[in-house]
Formats: C-alpha cells, structure tokens, sequence
C-alpha cells in the first residue's frame, strides 16, 4: 500500500479499531429487539473495522519491508488477506440475512426440538471443534508474528515484549486468557508503532 506516513495511520487505525468496537459492541445490545438494525450496523461494522484492520497490519508489512524482517511480511500478509475475507464473508452472511428476511424470524424456540439430545451433543461438539481448529491455526499464526516483532527489538522500541506478549497469546487462545493477554500485546503494538513513526517519518 502507498500512503504517506503509513505507520502513524496504522497506529491511529489501531486506536479508532478499539473505540470503534466498544461503541458498536454498547449499541448492538442496545439494539437486541431490532435485529434488521443489528445487521445493518454489523454490516457497517464488518467493512469499518476490516478496514481500520488492514491499516493497522499495513504498518507492520511497512517495518517488515523496512527492516528486510521476512517473517514479520509474511504474517502481516496473512493477516490483511484473513482481514479481506472476514470482510468479504460476513458481508455475504449479512447481506443473506437481508434478502431473505431471516430477521424478522422468531428465534425464540430451541431449533432443533424439545428433547432432542443427539443434536444439541452434536451442536456443542461441533462448536469445540471449530474452537480448538481456530484457535490453533490463529495461535500459530500470532506465535509467528511474535517472533516477527521480537526480531525487530533492536530497531523498534517495545518490538520485544510486544512480541513476547504475542507470543503468550498465541499459546493461550484455546483457554481464552489469550485474548486477554492480546488486547495488551494490541496497546503495545500501538504505541511500538507512534515509536517508530516518530523515528522513520520525521
């Protein structure tokens, strides 16, 4: 991507993505009762914050190039094309959603029957599957990005715990306290980039 000051926008892309998803998290439940409102918005949502995504790990593919960091370009382009789809996908759903009316369907009895055991088992079953495969590929993923970022711990400020933390994370998405420990590695990832901003885009 072309664009001056490619690091100071990714920085500032990652706090808007924070803002952004706690305002539209507050106004989706507000939301419950008016689901044809919760789709519009969540279809909004999908494209703001698949965008602010792809700003914010286009600063990282910028230090990647900058600093000849290979493994730091290549999870940074796995991120932005996992971003494209996750746009792209839930834009479909979304948009599914809408022309089929399926908002305005009355959701509230349990779908598959009273009593029927062996497909709420194979529901559950299904969902920890999904959970684990996630959350493996994904950890992998932000294990590699960590070491990525550590590499660059004598070029970039706070480049080595924030690759540290990312790398606990990425080890620790499938018990959940990985998400946790990355919304920490994220305020370090935002404040490593201004770091770098301030010294490369003087």
């Amino acid at each position: 991507m072309c664009m001056k000051r490619p690091l100071k926008i990714a920085a500032w892309s990652g706090i808007l993505l924070v803002i952004v998803s706690f305002v539209v998290g507050i106004i989706s439940a507000a939301l419950t009762k008016f689901p044809l409102a919760q789709t519009i918005i969540s279809i909004i949502w999908g494209l703001i914050g698949g965008v602010l995504t792809i700003l914010f790990l286009n600063g990282f593919l910028v230090l990647g190039k900058k600093y000849k960091n290979s493994l730091l370009k290549v999870t940074s382009w796995i991120g932005i094309i996992m971003a494209v789809l996750f746009i792209l996908v839930g834009l479909a759903g979304n948009i599914v959603s809408l022309s089929n009316g399926s908002y305005i369907q009355n959701n509230s009895k349990w779908p598959f029957g009273e009593g029927n055991d062996d497909a709420l088992i194979g529901l559950v079953l299904s969902l920890i599957g999904v959970w684990i495969m996630f959350s493996l590929i994904f950890g992998a993923i932000t294990i590699l990005w960590g070491i990525g970022l550590m590499r660059l711990e004598k070029k970039v400020e706070h480049a080595r715990v924030t690759g540290i933390l990312n790398i606990i994370a990425g080890a620790t998405y499938i018990i959940l306290v990985g998400y946790i420990i990355g919304m920490v590695a994220l305020v370090f990832e935002m404040v490593l980039m201004f770091k770098a901003s301030k010294k490369l885009e003087r």
